[in-house]
């Protein structure tokens, strides 16, 4: 990534956001909390990225996912894409629409908690390890320009994606605390979306695959078993930018073992809620967001309220 894509992820910090979403949210006003009190959670969900000196031959407009960590609750990771297709010549694989991403994201990290009878806190920061992504439609969601797209009737869609986790961030043996995680994981999904009359149904099944870090805290060997994931969403469209939508995901596994010895942590936990979403003007929605915690095995058991602000562009082509 270019020292542009760092100078974004500066100016995301410093601009007022809240809560979560599964979709851009980005919310300006006066009174809003400074940077330095910001939490992760108030920062996941899809971004607007524009780059003010995109290299040769590369669009200046991208979106950014920012997503939970997968070793840190309390940190980000990221992942930048943009439309490739006029650098790289094609659009499309064998037919179908496809997107590939590649990021390098930047995190910072402070925990802290109790080691023995001791309150301990660390802070890192540096380069995280690499992301590449894959994404492809296999029925539905041919190639189109942006005017297509807009006139386009909704349509059943299947799609597949890969991500691939490569061990490139900072990663220091004989430290707990780490940016990087040394280690290969990989994540697989598959997603649908089949729309009946003015009722959209999504469904998205995935699972991280995970390599063993064998300098874990030291010589030891870490291992983690797959973490698999499955999201539903029902939403239902009043008329053109104005909806509702239930979502709901559970996710299991991921127990990991030191050194052979299980440390009975399997996660099972499930989440519900709400979005709902309201044109302003032709560019922009206002969109109200809720989640609880349904069942909880391991984590995740909390509640968030977001609202947010999504400005949204076609260049017409």
């Amino acid at each position: 990534m270019t020292s542009n894509t760092f100078r974004f992820a500066l100016l995301l910090i410093a601009t007022c956001a809240i809560s979560t979403s599964t979709i851009a949210q980005i919310k300006t006003e006066a009174g809003c909390p400074a940077a330095a009190d910001m939490k992760a959670a108030q920062l996941y969900g899809l971004w607007a990225v524009r780059f003010s000196n995109p290299p040769a031959g590369l669009p200046d407009r991208a979106t950014m996912l920012l997503e939970r960590h997968a070793e840190f609750a309390e940190s980000l990771a990221g992942i930048v894409s943009r439309d490739l297709g006029a650098a790289a010549g094609t659009k499309a694989i064998a037919g179908h629409s496809a997107n590939v991403a590649l990021a390098l994201p930047y995190i910072t990290v402070d925990a802290s908690g109790d080691v023995g009878e001791q309150r301990t806190a660390v802070t890192r920061e540096g380069l995280g390890d690499a992301k590449l992504r894959l994404a492809m439609n296999l029925i539905g969601g041919p190639v189109m320009t942006p005017r297509e797209f807009a006139q386009r009737e909704p349509k059943t869609t299947l799609g597949v994606g890969v991500t691939l986790n490569i061990p490139t961030g900072e990663y220091l043996p004989d430290k707990l605390v780490n940016i990087g995680t040394n280690r290969w994981a990989a994540k697989t999904e598959v997603g649908l979306t089949h729309p009946i009359g003015k009722w959209l149904l999504e469904g998205y099944v995935g699972a991280w695959w995970f390599q063993d870090n064998d300098e874990f805290f030291g010589d030891q060997r870490r291992e983690q078993d797959p973490l698999a994931g499955i999201q539903a969403h029902v939403s239902y469209t009043f008329k053109p930018r104005l909806w509702l939508a239930l979502n709901t995901t559970y996710y299991q596994g991921g127990q990991t073992t030191l050194n052979g010895i299980s440390k009975h942590d399997r996660q099972a936990n499930s989440r519900l809620g709400l979005t709902f979403s309201m044109p302003l003007g032709k560019e922009y929605s206002l969109k109200l967001n809720w989640s609880r915690g349904a069942t909880t095995r391991i984590g995740s058991n909390f509640t968030t309220y977001g609202v947010g602000l999504q400005y949204a562009w076609m260049d017409g082509r």
